[in-house]
């Protein structure tokens, strides 16, 4: 099994994890499957090259794990993703972002995209007691 940080990014991108292994991994650890990946796993091996994908990206570069986050929180804002919202929203604290770091995020997607995803940012954020 790939290792992962505290804010839930591969440390190892490069992984030979079948997707049925990664569909495993996330209904353990995050008590759910989430929707994309389950339409993925209609097609053998998309999952597990979604997620090398996945971590090829988000292995190391010029970008903190913080920042990462915070980058993950921007864009669910943008695209009005609720689910996606609160899993970035968590990474971002789990990674060392305060509330203040997660909603300036929030804002900054709302600022450029309209006000509409604000509503979504603000649902989505949820209790930071989690």
């Amino acid at each position: 099994m790939v290792t992962r940080n505290p804010a839930g990014y591969d440390a190892d991108p490069v992984s030979p994890d079948s997707d049925e292994t990664w569909l495993k991994h996330f209904q353990e650890t995050r008590g759910v499957i989430p929707p994309p990946l389950k339409l993925m796993a209609l097609r053998p091996g998309t999952v597990s090259a979604f997620m090398a994908y996945r971590g090829q990206v988000l292995k190391g570069g010029p970008l903190g794990e913080k920042e990462k986050a915070l980058l993950g929180v921007a864009v669910s804002v943008a695209l009005k993703s609720s689910a996606c919202i609160r899993n970035h929203a968590s990474a971002a604290r789990k990674a060392g972002a305060n509330e203040d770091e997660i909603a300036q995020a929030a804002l900054i997607a709302g600022l450029i995209c309209g006000a509409s995803p604000l509503r979504t940012a603000f649902n989505g954020i949820g209790d930071s007691t989690d």
